[in-house]
């Protein structure tokens, strides 16, 4: 079967007309994704090449071959620079537009053959496509439709790079290097097709996936200081006792509520309240290890659980945010109790942890708040000072 060249990037500059439109008009419903305005670009921008290719002429230097070119080397930059806009990563902008002056130059400045040009715009875009796809592929959200993409780029750029070793490159001899060659120009307009169909599918699947990932997370993440909220901590606090059970490992649970916070709300606002949460918040993730989980649980109280953990480990953590909480708040003078719960047998649940730390934090109210108590079933701790932290004295049960 013989495929008309010309038929075939005219195709080939319909899809990627169609494509742009519609990652444009994707992008002006949810503009939280900007890539895909410049994805848009690059769609456009490919047409636009092809469409200066075919107004070229069979001349092997022409004007408008040579900046059709440009304008596609120009297309495959911006490919690079919206994934790493996707990702919400910095764009190299001199790299993504060095490819332009290095083609322009070879094709102008210099009196280089066809072969060389052939050779510098194939290495041209196996370079972005090499560096795009592994951009994609190394997204931070690990979204299974960009790496499908990094997938389809990779080959895309392996499809160009074997033009450096077919026809008139640098292996211009062997029966299987002329019938490449002599179908080379269909194949281009095939492989863009190709490549704008695949391509685009996998953009406007990427941008879903991302959008549904954040969705997720939304659902799982106090808004206002940027912790777990109670159903993400009920759901990953189980995984991680569950973890320490199976290692033979204690594991803490920890309560903590702001003292005196509804008259902070009171004399200071809400806007200043918030900013306490947030300060509060902001301590306890920094003192607490990476394996720990905090959330807050609902108003000015808190929870965490930190696995691996044995009672005098938990007792000085909760004491260290207590401390640095109330020597380090910026905005008003704030304290905060905590109630320390230390799992006691294997079939104890993450209610039950969390019920005792709840009524050590309670105890800790009732004895004048700002201070540190261990919950009952919990190894006491001497304490380092006496108001603040409290081991349990049975006469207090």
């Amino acid at each position: 079967m013989i495929l008309d060249p010309a038929t075939l990037i005219v195709v080939a500059v319909i899809m990627s007309l169609v494509i742009a439109a519609l990652l444009f008009f994707s992008w002006l419903q949810d503009r939280r994704v900007d890539a895909l305005r410049w994805w848009s670009a690059t769609c456009l921008l490919a047409a636009i090449a092809a469409i200066m290719f075919l107004l070229g002429g069979t001349e092997t230097r022409s004007m408008g071959r040579e900046v059709g070119n440009a304008v596609f080397v120009l297309s495959y930059g911006l490919s690079y620079a919206a994934a790493r806009r996707f990702n919400e990563r910095s764009v190299p902008w001199v790299g993504v537009l060095a490819g332009v002056p290095i083609w322009l130059a070879t094709a102008w400045a210099f009196d280089v053959g066809f072969v060389e040009r052939v050779v510098v715009i194939s290495l041209l875009v196996v370079a972005y496509g090499w560096v795009t796809a592994r951009e994609l592929w190394n997204g931070p959200d690990r979204l299974i439709s960009e790496r499908a993409a990094a997938v389809i780029t990779a080959l895309n750029a392996i499809y160009f790079a074997s033009r450096i070793f077919t026809g008139p490159g640098l292996l211009p001899t062997g029966e299987w290097v002329t019938v490449f060659d002599s179908a080379w120009v269909s194949m281009v307009g095939l492989v863009m097709l190709l490549y704008m169909m695949t391509f685009g599918f996998m953009i406007m699947s990427m941008s879903k996936e991302k959008t549904d990932l954040e969705h997720r997370r939304a659902a799982l993440i106090d808004p206002l200081t940027g912790v777990a909220n109670r159903r993400a901590f009920m759901i990953q606090a189980d995984k991680l006792l569950a973890e320490s059970r199976q290692a033979s490992q204690p594991a803490a649970v920890m309560m903590f509520d702001l003292d005196h916070f509804k008259s902070v709300n009171d004399t200071h606002g809400h806007l200043v309240g918030d900013g306490v949460l947030t300060e509060f918040a902001t301590i306890a993730v920094t003192r607490l290890p990476r394996r720990a989980m905090l959330c807050r649980m609902g108003g000015e109280e808190f929870a965490a659980i930190v696995p691996g953990t044995d009672h005098l480990t938990a007792l000085d953590l909760a004491e260290l945010i207590r401390g640095d909480l109330a020597s380090e708040t910026r905005l008003v003078p704030t304290t905060v109790s905590a109630g320390v719960a230390i799992s006691t047998s294997s079939d104890e649940s993450l209610d039950q942890l969390l019920s005792r730390a709840d009524d050590a934090l309670y105890r800790a109210k009732k004895a004048g708040r700002n201070r540190v108590v261990a919950s009952n079933g919990s190894a006491e701790r001497p304490a380092a000072s006496a108001a603040a932290v409290v081991g349990l004295d049975p006469a207090l049960a």
